[in-house]
């Protein structure tokens, strides 16, 4: 019979499965460079200067202010939570504190495009996470603090 115990106990590994189905090891082909048909077509629209800026993106963008405040919300109070990790995936990063590796690269605008567009996908995927991990952390209090049997 499952419990509550059991049920956030496969939630947590199944979780953690899924982190780790994400990684990838040395040498292994990613989904992202796989080529399907769509993928080509949108590739052929952007110029070299916007598909730099998204791989400078990958490399140097670090805000991890989206996770903090997600779970910090989702852990406090979880429907403030949600609503405001929606927001915060909605928001693109600005463009001040943005962590690139030669501020004269902000002058071309499809290098900006490029990089905005990656960073405010990460920083969703970080917001995300982080309303995950405050929720599960309730969770587990609230478990942990009414038992339900």
């Amino acid at each position: 019979m499952f419990t509550a115990k059991n049920i956030a106990i496969l939630l947590i590994v199944f979780f953690i499965f899924q982190y780790e189905a994400k990684c990838q090891q040395p040498g292994e082909i990613s989904i992202n460079e796989m080529n399907f048909a769509g993928k080509d077509s949108i590739d052929k629209k952007h110029n070299s200067a916007f598909l730099d800026g998204k791989d400078d993106a990958k490399e140097y963008y670090n805000d991890n202010r989206a996770f903090a405040i997600s779970f910090l919300t989702s852990l406090l109070l979880p429907p403030v939570g949600v609503v405001t990790t929606i927001a915060i995936s909605l928001k693109k990063p600005q463009i001040e504190i943005l962590d690139v590796p030669n501020k004269l690269l902000l002058k071309n605008e499809d290098y900006t495009k490029g990089y905005i567009h990656k960073a405010k996908s990460m920083k969703a995927l970080k917001a995300w996470g982080g309303c995950v991990v405050g929720l599960a952390f309730f969770g587990f209090g609230f478990y942990m603090l009414y038992g339900i049997n």
